[in-house]
C-alpha cells in the first residue's frame, strides 16, 4: 500500500508507515507471547476429594410424571488423587489453543472449517505475556460475567486435554500413541452404526448428562485399552485463602457427568479436572501462590465403583432410574468407534471434511463444506526443523490492513493424514514422531532478516499443528522488530492499565 503510493504527500507516507508498524508491533507482540511456556499448578490430593465428597452427601426422591421415579443418590467410593501427576504443568499459550481446537472440531455442520475454530481465534489474545504462572489477558478480564463462564469452561476443556495426553503417557510410556474421543458423538456414532445392538439408548436422551470425551492408548495390533471418560469444568473465582466453591460444586457435578457410561456392563473410569481463574491474588490449599488472573487445574480420580448416574440435580448427586447410565454393550467394537471418532476428529480439525465424514456417520444430511474464497483454503507449511515433513490443511485470513494480515493454519503431517483415513494411524504417528525426536512442541521459529513473516507454531504428538502467522512488508516488520521490547509486557505490568 505505501509503495502504491507514490503520489502521496510525505507527511501521508509517513503515517501510513507509522500506523503499519504499531500494527504489526501488536502482533508480534502476540506472537511472542503465544510461543512463552507457562506454568500451571495442578491441585489433586485427598484433602481436596473429601472436601469434593461434602457436597455428594444428601438424598431425596422426585417423582416425574410417566415415568419410573427417579431417586437421588450420593456416590459411594471415596474421591482418589492422580498418581504420578505432573506438577506444574508447562505450556504456552498456542498450545492450549491448539488444545482447544482438537477438542472443538466436528464434522456435524457444514460450517465445520470455521465454526470449529471459534475458540482459536476468540481467545488469541486471552493470555497475558510474561514469565511464570499462566495469567488472563485484559481482554479476557474484560469479558461480561456469562462470557467469562464461557471461556473458562473452554480454558478448563484445553488443560484436561493436555493434562490426559500428557498423563497417559507417564502412565504407559512415551511411545505411547494417545487419542480422545468426543464422548457424544461416539455414542450418536455407536448408533447409527449398530442401532440394533442398542435399544437400550435412545437418541431422544442424547446431549443429557454425558462425559466430554473418553481418552484411550492405541496398539497397532490391538484394539483401543485403557478407556477412560473424562470431564472437563471452568470457573472464575474471588475466593483467597479456602477452597474456591465454584470449583467444589463443578467437580462434584462432574463426578456424575464422568461415571454415566457404561460400556460391556461396566462404568468406565474416568479422570475430573477444573480450571479455576483467580480474580484476586490467592493461596489456596494444597495449591502454591496464584497470581491476580492466573490460572490452577484441580483434578481428581473418581473410583467407578462409585454408583454414579445421569444426574438431574446439582452438587454431584445422581437422580438415578433403574439403568439410568448409558449403556453399550459391546466393548470392542465400541472401542473400534471411538478411534473412528478421533481419528475424524483429527481429520476435520484440519479442514478434511470429507474423509472425517466417512469415518463418523451423521445424524442429519451432510451439509456443504464453507468455503469462502480469500478468508478460507487450503494450505500446506513445511517443518522449518524436520527436512521432508509437510504440514497439510486450512488456513484461515484476517486482513488488517492492506498488506498485513494475520493467518491461522491448522493441519496434519502429510503421512499422518492419509493414515487417519485409511487405518488408525498408529505406525504413521510413531514415524513422525521419530522424524521430530520430540512428543509436543510449541516454539517461535528464527525469522531471516529478509523476510516477510514471523510466526509461532505448536505441534502435537499425534501429527497436528497449528500455526499462527503475521505477514508484512519487509520494510514494516523490519521497523516493528527494531521497536519491539525483548520481552512482551508482564502481568503485573498488564494490570496497570485496568
Amino acid at each position: 500500500a505505501i509503495e502504491r503510493s507514490s503520489a502521496a504527500s510525505p507527511i501521508t507516507v509517513g503515517t501510513m508507515l507509522s500506523t503499519a508498524v504499531a500494527t504489526t508491533q501488536a502482533l508480534l507482540d502476540l506472537i511472542k507471547t503465544l510461543g512463552q511456556d507457562r506454568t500451571v499448578p495442578v491441585e489433586s490430593s485427598s484433602s481436596l476429594a473429601r472436601e469434593v465428597e461434602g457436597r455428594s452427601s444428601k438424598k431425596g426422591t422426585k417423582t416425574v410424571l410417566g415415568k419410573p421415579p427417579l431417586v437421588l443418590v450420593a456416590p459411594k467410593a471415596q474421591l482418589k488423587p492422580l498418581n504420578k501427576l505432573t506438577n506444574p504443568m508447562v505450556v504456552s499459550p498456542v498450545q492450549l489453543l491448539h488444545a482447544m481446537g482438537k477438542a472443538t472440531s466436528s464434522t456435524n455442520t457444514g460450517f465445520a472449517g470455521l465454526s470449529s475454530l471459534w475458540a482459536l481465534v476468540r481467545y488469541l489474545s486471552a493470555f497475558a505475556g510474561g514469565a511464570g504462572q499462566l495469567t488472563v489477558s485484559k481482554d479476557a478480564r474484560d469479558l461480561a460475567f456469562h462470557q467469562k463462564t464461557l471461556f473458562s469452561e473452554q480454558l478448563g476443556l484445553g488443560l484436561t486435554w493436555l493434562l490426559t495426553e500428557e498423563h497417559y503417557r507417564t502412565l504407559y510410556g512415551q511411545s505411547t500413541v494417545v487419542r480422545i474421543a468426543d464422548a457424544e458423538r461416539s455414542i450418536k456414532a455407536r448408533l447409527l452404526q449398530h442401532p440394533a445392538l442398542n435399544r437400550d439408548v435412545l437418541v431422544s436422551r442424547l446431549g443429557g448428562v454425558m462425559p466430554d470425551g473418553i481418552a484411550f492408548t492405541l496398539d497397532s495390533k490391538s484394539p483401543p485399552a485403557n478407556l477412560r471418560a473424562l470431564e472437563s469444568k471452568g470457573c472464575h473465582t474471588s475466593a483467597v485463602k479456602v477452597q474456591p466453591r465454584e470449583m467444589l460444586k463443578a467437580l462434584a457435578d462432574a463426578r456424575v457427568q464422568v461415571h454415566s457410561l457404561q460400556v460391556g456392563g461396566t462404568t468406565l473410569d474416568g479422570w475430573m479436572a477444573c480450571a479455576v481463574v483467580a480474580e484476586s491474588a490467592a493461596k489456596w490449599p494444597g495449591v502454591v501462590h496464584v497470581p491476580k488472573n492466573g490460572v490452577a487445574l484441580y483434578a481428581l480420580d473418581p473410583p467407578t465403583d462409585s454408583g454414579d448416574a445421569p444426574s438431574g440435580g446439582d452438587e454431584g448427586r445422581a437422580w438415578q432410574r433403574p439403568g439410568g447410565a448409558w449403556s453399550v454393550g459391546d466393548r470392542t467394537s465400541f472401542a473400534r468407534t471411538l478411534d473412528d471418532v478421533s481419528r475424524s476428529s483429527l481429520l476435520a480439525y484440519a479442514g478434511f471434511t470429507e474423509e472425517a465424514e466417512r469415518l463418523a456417520p451423521r445424524t442429519a444430511p451432510p451439509h456443504e463444506v464453507l468455503d469462502i474464497p480469500g478468508i478460507t483454503g487450503a494450505a500446506t507449511r513445511p517443518d522449518d526443523r524436520t527436512a521432508g515433513t509437510l504440514y497439510e490443511g486450512t488456513e484461515v485470513e484476517f486482513r488488517l490492513a492492506p498488506d498485513i494480515a494475520l493467518r491461522l493454519f491448522f493441519g496434519l503431517d502429510h503421512d499422518v493424514r492419509v493414515a487417519l483415513a485409511e487405518g488408525d494411524g498408529v505406525d504413521a504417528t510413531r514415524a513422525f514422531r521419530r522424524r521430530r525426536g520430540v512428543t509436543d512442541e510449541a516454539y517461535v521459529p528464527e525469522a531471516a532478516s529478509d523476510t516477510d513473516f514471523e510466526q509461532v507454531r505448536s505441534i502435537g504428538s499425534d501429527g497436528t499443528v497449528f500455526d499462527v502467522r503475521v505477514d508484512a512488508p519487509r520494510e514494516v516488520l523490519e521497523n516493528a522488530r527494531r521497536g519491539l521490547p525483548d520481552e512482551p509486557p508482564t502481568a503485573s505490568e498488564d494490570q496497570q492499565h485496568d
